[in-house]
């Protein structure tokens, strides 16, 4: 409950300045209009992982959109949204996720086939992690000479998500008195877990005007998850991002 509290605090008043910011800004009502769409590509990493839990690193790539509205010559909003694909290295995940085929049954049963020295089993693990964001962004554009230009940018949203689990199986029996061993192998899904977790967004960008009408765009992103739940599944606070992007100038 009083995270709940907390969260709700915090988005409203980030609501708040964000509208106290977009409405303060000269001449945005005769200004506010369609600047730019910018295709982006992403590098993403976890920060500040759930190590008691076994994570070693999250990482992976991605693609999106920047949509932008300019408000005066300096001042603009941002609409983003895209889609991540991140890999998940954990040691054992099993004990974490609330498997409950896994955690009643099939574990005890591998264990007792294991039993016998002529059956082997290797287990190895994929996760994935997929994110779709909703940011809304408030932008500062410096220009710097005639080719270059510097933004900073602040906002914030809700992202989508769901990590699913796969668990590799190769199994080996052994025959003794044929002395032949029989190989198969097999992926066992675990039930995926998905939500939403708000987040604030840092942003900075460098510009590079390469013609009229097109744009080089290169950017660092900051991204600070608020989790409502003690379980929600969700594997880290921030995510740390690399952009690079073609921004195509109305």
């Amino acid at each position: 409950m009083i995270r709940h509290k907390r969260l709700q605090r915090f988005m409203i008043g980030l609501f708040f300045y964000l509208f106290a910011l977009w409405s303060g800004t000269q001449a945005l009502a005769a200004s506010f209009r369609l600047h730019s769409i910018t295709p982006l590509a992403f590098f993403n990493m976890g920060l500040n992982l759930k190590e008691e839990q076994g994570l070693k690193s999250i990482a992976g790539p991605g693609a999106g959109a920047h949509i932008r509205f300019a408000a005066g010559d300096r001042w603009n909003v941002t609409l983003s949204s895209g889609y991540l694909d991140l890999n998940i290295d954990q040691a054992d995940p099993i004990p974490h996720w609330n498997w409950a085929f896994w955690d009643r049954f099939y574990g005890n049963y591998i264990r007792d086939l294991q039993r016998d020295s002529n059956y082997v089993a290797d287990l190895t693990y994929r996760q994935k992690l997929s994110l779709i964001p909703a940011v809304l962004r408030i932008g500062y554009h410096r220009p710097i000479g005639k080719r270059f230009a510097f933004e900073v940018q602040l906002g914030g949203g809700l992202y989508l998500f769901k990590r699913t689990l796969a668990v590799h199986e190769k199994w080996t029996k052994h025959f003794p008195e044929k002395n032949y061993s029989f190989t198969y192998a097999f992926d066992n899904h675990a039930p995926p877990h998905s939500g939403n977790v708000p987040a604030a967004v840092l942003g900075l960008e460098a510009i590079y005007h390469f013609k009229k009408y097109l744009h080089f765009n290169f950017g660092l992103n900051y991204h600070h998850f608020f989790q409502t739940e003690k379980k929600t599944y969700f594997p880290f606070e921030q995510l740390l991002q690399l952009q690079i992007g073609l921004q195509f100038l109305h």
